[in-house]
């Protein structure tokens, strides 16, 4: 198996990280750690972070998130897998629908707090407003601004705009 860990980076480092993250998921090979510590490094290398403190406790922040996303897009995988084979949709249909939800998943991610919390409870968990606004304990013009707001920036980090059809 090829590595993807860039070349320049301190191997002893790479050791440490591969085996404090194998410390930590019991479960995990060595063969997908060090592709867990090897994604992240490229990720670091591509774009470095303004300032950090510590860089192992970077990298075991950032490879803690890695890990978090491989269970979730695992997870959403399996789960879409067996939709479609309940559903009887292609595999190719599935593969399309996931990879969409996991790009909006992205983009949520994104959305300042407040926003994505007004998002969440009234677009997925469907909250009513009224409901959302007595939970912030602010009015309910706040809440349908911020439920605006996150929208317009969903349409805005996805490259559309409200006019554009699909």
């Amino acid at each position: 198996m090829k590595s993807n860990i860039p070349g320049g980076v301190d191997q002893n480092l790479i050791r440490w990280l591969v085996a404090w993250l194998r410390r930590r998921e019991w479960q995990m090979p060595e063969a997908e750690a060090r592709d867990v510590v090897g994604s992240v490094l490229v990720k670091y290398v591509e774009e470095p972070p303004e300032e950090m403190r510590s860089l192992k406790a970077f990298f075991c922040w950032k490879i803690r998130n890695e890990v978090k996303d491989r269970y979730r897009l695992r997870r959403e995988r399996e789960r879409l897998e067996a939709l479609s084979m309940d559903a009887g949709f292609s595999q190719h249909a599935t593969e399309i629908d996931y990879e969409n939800q996991y790009a909006l998943a992205r983009i949520i991610d994104k959305l300042p707090a407040r926003e994505r919390y007004v998002f969440l409870q009234s677009c997925v968990h469907e909250v009513a407003l009224t409901e959302i606004a007595k939970d912030m304990n602010v009015s309910f013009t706040t809440v349908w601004r911020l439920r605006k707001q996150a929208l317009t920036r969903c349409h805005a980090l996805a490259g559309r705009t409200h006019g554009d059809p699909k």
